[in-house]
């Protein structure tokens, strides 16, 4: 992640009424672990590069001034991950990603979820929180 004014990253739905997808915070969770991810995603907080670093959100954060080197920077990072034998590697990430790498490709699963937010989202009461997150984004009544 570049360390640049205004970089941030998370699951901000709940900052405008919304909910954070099971899915998606099942991810935040394999990622940064459950504390953390129930910190970040029940606040709907976005953070910025030296505190997503801290947590486990990203890997590397390239400093201000550098962007230009980001690239440069994955590149690197990618050459140290080829000198590994890439079948155990492989291997091993498929393992750890497989529970959630299943739900994600089983239909019925991702139909529950698409059912749920359709629930979620036309319920009188998310209807009103959105419409004035809307109005408050506008800066005027709708």
């Amino acid at each position: 992640m570049a360390d640049t004014p205004g970089a941030h990253i998370g699951l901000n739905e709940p900052q405008i009424g919304l909910t954070v997808p099971e899915l998606w915070a099942q991810l935040l969770v394999n990622t940064i672990g459950f504390r953390q991810a129930e910190l970040l995603a029940t606040n709907g907080a976005v953070v910025g590069p030296a505190e997503a670093k801290r947590v486990g959100l990203v890997d590397l954060v390239v400093p201000a001034g550098k962007e230009a080197g980001l690239v440069g920077t994955a590149e690197t990072v990618l050459q140290e991950w080829l000198k590994l034998p890439s079948l155990g590697r492989s291997l091993t990430k498929l393992a750890i990603r497989k529970p959630l790498a299943d739900k994600l490709r089983d239909v019925e699963v991702l139909n529950k979820q698409v059912d749920a937010g359709w629930v979620f989202l036309s319920n009188p009461n998310t209807i009103k929180v959105m419409k004035a997150t809307l109005d408050r984004l506008q800066g005027s009544k709708l």
